[in-house]
């Protein structure tokens, strides 16, 4: 089990090899149809602002960019945003360039109000419940009252525990990645340690999540405005059941 993580670990973890595998999984169909998703459970205006916390290399920012629509992305990566803002920079569609930010996603002061968020790929959970809440509360003032916001995870109590590895081997091309997973019960927290390798270069690391059931996640939700928390398995509006790896949950801010 490993030690108590340091809480800045996201921000040293992408890069390298990390960031290489992760586009190259990237299927475009996919990207398309869940921006598709994102504006119709947004219920977004043509034009409207939102926000995509954390957003790494911008792939959801920019595609919601080229459809009119006007995203902030906020990322801990530096690496991750230099590729976000070269993403955006040929993409001739764009008549306005979203705009991209070095922070950490519980640092939103200033920011909004939005028409719309969305937290996706895991994200929520990096933290501990109490810096969870802080984020939520921090992302509900950035909001506009009765915005939408999107959470994505597959790191949900009732998604991970049921189909629960203690090791994962995965292939996408010519990168191969090796994952040990530790959960500690007593702590709620799933300790990985990737081994990840391209032909001869080889790197390691060590990534944190804390694991909520959705009822926890829909609590904190609830104690940082937001109402009428909605729970899909997937893109297409299915009802989350009990093992569904993924987990969508949609809410508005109260007001």
């Amino acid at each position: 089990m490993a030690g108590a993580p340091d809480p800045g670990w996201a921000g040293a973890f992408f890069d390298g090899l990390t960031l290489d595998i992760w586009r190259a999984a990237i299927d475009e169909d996919r990207l398309s149809a869940e921006c598709d998703f994102i504006a119709d459970a947004l219920d977004l205006d043509s034009d409207a602002t939102l926000l995509d916390v954390p957003c790494g290399e911008g792939r959801h920012a920019v595609e919601l960019a080229k459809r009119g629509y006007r995203p902030t992305g906020l990322d801990l990566s530096e690496i991750s945003l230099e590729r976000a803002r070269a993403a955006a920079a040929v993409e001739e569609e764009i008549e306005v360039p979203p705009r991209f930010l070095h922070r950490d996603m519980r640092d939103l002061e200033g920011l909004g109000p939005f028409a719309g968020a969305c937290c996706l790929g895991n994200a929520f959970g990096y933290f501990e419940a109490a810096q969870c809440r802080r984020f939520l509360a921090a992302l509900a003032g950035t909001l506009a009252p009765g915005a939408g916001f999107l959470l994505h995870t597959g790191m949900a109590a009732e998604s991970l525990l049921p189909n629960y590895e203690p090791e994962i081997e995965v292939e996408v091309g010519d990168y191969r990645m090796r994952c040990l997973n530790d959960y500690d019960p007593l702590a709620g927290r799933l300790d990985t340690r990737y081994r990840l390798v391209r032909g001869g270069r080889v790197e390691e690391r060590l990534g944190h999540h804390w694991i909520f059931t959705v009822r926890e996640i829909g609590g904190m939700l609830a104690d940082s405005g937001f109402t009428g928390v909605e729970a899909y398995a997937e893109i297409d509006g299915r009802p989350f059941e009990v093992g569904d790896p993924q987990l969508y949950l949609l809410a508005r801010k109260a007001g």
